[in-house]
């Protein structure tokens, strides 16, 4: 990831379902993954197609350190995705 973020890898470029790199992230649980993010801009309240943050989706898939550490860098629990649901819901 590193090497990628060298070469002008996107943290803010979303692709599939609107997923940003740091959604991937979340969803498996790439907490080594996110920390290289530090030194990147990373926009912790970006949606995908459901609405869903890296937060929500971080809970969804049970990877809770990583919810840990989006929570210290200042992700919110009550950001409500398409369904009305917030992290507390998840």
């Amino acid at each position: 990831v590193k090497f990628l973020l060298e070469q002008g890898l996107s943290s803010q470029k979303s692709g599939y379902k609107k997923f940003l790199p740091l959604h991937y992230a979340a969803k498996n649980g790439s907490l080594p993954c996110c920390l290289l993010d530090n030194a990147v801009s990373v926009e912790l309240e970006h949606e995908d197609h459901l609405g869903n943050t890296p937060l929500q989706v971080a809970i969804e898939y049970g990877n809770l350190e990583f919810c840990q550490m989006l929570i210290r860098k200042g992700s919110s629990v009550m950001h409500k995705n398409h369904k009305g649901w917030n992290a507390l819901h998840i």
